[in-house]
């Protein structure tokens, strides 16, 4: 039995990793650790970068055809908003949005950072991600926690929410 709960676990643990890899992922962990019942906790960190050439075209009328050269243009307007409209507005289009159903979406406020929106699920578990806007850029920090063990979701939540306050953002000047 512990032998195929091992075998499980790592293919749980491979197959995180092969999909932080195939989202663009500059790190991932997991943790694995024994509790008293002789189960496991899992927990898992993801951060990546999304920008805004990830986003779907705006609907409307069809772009004209991107010169043979270059990068085609952008589906969304250069302009940047403040950190606190964008998460606003990133927080009512993720509520609304039907796939993320359920979830609790707030904007907040990290001490190091700024302006983040937070999206919570708890189904079996929790996954909490933030979405944090970065500094001069048109992207966003995406950092993703996730423990799929439901007896845990409470201290795993305040731990994710402990991990995320103390994030702290070191960018080079573009």
């Amino acid at each position: 039995m512990v032998y195929t709960d091992a075998v499980r676990l790592m293919r749980l643990l491979d197959d995180i990793s092969r999909r932080a890899v195939s989202s663009g992922a500059f790190y991932c962990a997991s943790l694995v650790l024994d509790d008293a019942a002789g189960g496991f906790v899992v927990a898992n960190v993801l951060m990546q970068i999304a920008g805004i050439s990830d986003l779907p075209p705006l609907p409307g009328p069809p772009s004209p055809e991107p010169p043979s050269s270059g990068p085609p243009p952008s589906p969304i307007p250069a302009a940047r908003f403040p950190p606190t409209e964008l998460c606003a507005g990133l927080a009512l289009a993720v509520s609304h949005d039907p796939d993320w159903a359920g979830a609790e979406v707030t904007v907040v406020r990290l001490p190091f950072v700024g302006s983040a929106v937070r999206i919570s699920v708890v189904a079996g578990g929790i996954c909490l991600q933030y979405i944090v806007p970065l500094p001069s850029s048109s992207g966003e920090l995406l950092v993703t926690f996730s423990c799929p063990c439901p007896g845990y979701v409470v201290p795993m939540t305040e731990l994710f929410d402990a991990m995320a306050a103390s994030l702290v953002l070191e960018c080079e000047p573009e």
